[in-house]
């Protein structure tokens, strides 16, 4: 089943996994008992050339399809979000974000991801990837493995037990409390 949404201006895509959908051969089930929605944004161009746009939504769709498949419940943002996606996610009621970004130099590529809580901003899991452009195809994979296990290992761990986002005190409910200063 597909949906679409407009929050605030960001066109999103809200599919569910398909019946009978199997996790990727060797790959345990993401979030078993856990139903945290996942907001993925497309990935931000930080070498600026617009040849390579298109990287950037080619890897947060093989992360959204790799989360999916596992069992997770995906909502795809349809741009790229100025707020690195988090306040998007907010906005679009889900408990998890996914936003990353790439570099390319030369004939090199940097891919870098986080899984964000999106109630309190805490990065739950972050991924580093570089190799080739050449490799392009194995990096996304690389890089929503990494992810895939990042979710499998947040729903394992209660949100009281996380460490809250940096400069938030422990047991603060939402980056929008106020921070003690």
């Amino acid at each position: 089943m597909r949906t679409a949404l407009l929050v605030s201006g960001l066109a999103i895509a809200a599919s569910a996994p398909a019946a009978g959908a199997q996790a990727p051969f060797g790959a345990p089930a993401a979030g078993a008992g856990d139903d945290a929605l996942v907001f993925v944004v497309p990935f931000a161009n930080l070498s600026g050339d617009p040849v390579d746009d298109w990287l950037g939504v080619g890897i947060a769709e093989a992360v959204a399809i790799d989360l999916q498949m596992a069992g997770a419940r995906v909502v795809r943002a349809a741009a790229e979000s100025g707020d690195g996606g988090l306040e998007a996610g907010r906005r679009a009621g889900a408990d998890r974000v996914v936003d990353g970004a790439y570099q390319r130099l030369a004939d090199r590529l940097r891919v870098t991801a986080r899984l964000v809580d999106a109630a309190d901003g805490g990065v739950l899991h972050s991924v580093n990837v570089t190799g080739p452009v050449a490799d392009f195809f194995e990096l996304q994979d690389r890089v929503a493995a990494e992810l895939r296990g990042g979710f499998e290992s947040a729903a394992a761990v209660p949100a009281a037990a996380r460490d809250p986002a940096p400069g938030r005190p422990p047991g603060a409910e939402s980056a929008r409390d106020p921070v003690p200063g």
